[in-house]
């Protein structure tokens, strides 16, 4: 079986039929969720995010339509990292 993921470092592996888009989206998701959950949405400033990616205005608009866009989104992260421990906890208990 060949496997199409590539393993870059210890936590994140791509897949080599992601696009560079679909890359930078991710990253911008996973460096601004941690900043929405900490701040909030609304004292999380499109500055916050341009200062944790590093990117551009046009780095991240190029991606996202605006903020509500990228808050959305890390959300959905976020609740999958907790619907994640949860599994992972009941799985554990289940095994006992």
């Amino acid at each position: 079986m060949f496997n199409f993921w590539k393993k870059i470092n210890r936590t994140v592996y791509i897949c080599p039929m992601f696009s560079k888009s679909d890359l930078t989206r991710q990253f911008i998701i996973e460096k601004s969720a941690p900043i929405f959950n900490t701040k909030g949405y609304s004292a999380t400033s499109m500055n916050d995010i341009l200062q944790a990616t590093g990117l551009t205005k046009g780095g991240v608009y190029g991606n996202f339509e605006s903020k509500d866009q990228i808050a959305e989104e890390a959300f959905e992260l976020s609740i999958g990292k907790v619907k994640e421990g949860i599994r992972f906890k009941t799985k554990m208990k289940t095994q006992l």
